[in-house]
């Protein structure tokens, strides 16, 4: 087998897993409903997450994490200009 088969291999079976911890997840919610105030959310967005980076390699997520890092400082500079705008600060 190449390396790339073997990569396949390795994927589909990481897919499989996370299939299987979705379909925990479905079981254990009407469990979790009845006796939590939390629920699911927890265990459904690391399963989100898992898929997404589920054919990234560790320097892409690396770098998709601090895009993300970046557009929310960006967007809270925005947010403070905009908010010393609008209360004029400056007087």
């Amino acid at each position: 087998m190449t390396p790339n088969e073997w990569q396949d291999w390795i994927r589909g079976a990481r897919e499989r897993e996370l299939d299987m911890l979705e379909h925990n997840i479905y079981q254990a919610t009407a469990n979790a409903m009845a006796q939590s105030k939390k629920g699911v959310k927890p265990m459904y967005k690391k399963l989100q997450q898992a898929r997404e980076n589920l054919f990234k390699d560790n320097v892409q997520i690396r770098n998709d994490r601090q895009k993300e890092i970046d557009q929310r400082k960006r967007l809270r500079a925005l947010q403070v200009k905009e908010a010393e705008e609008l209360f004029d600060f400056n007087k």
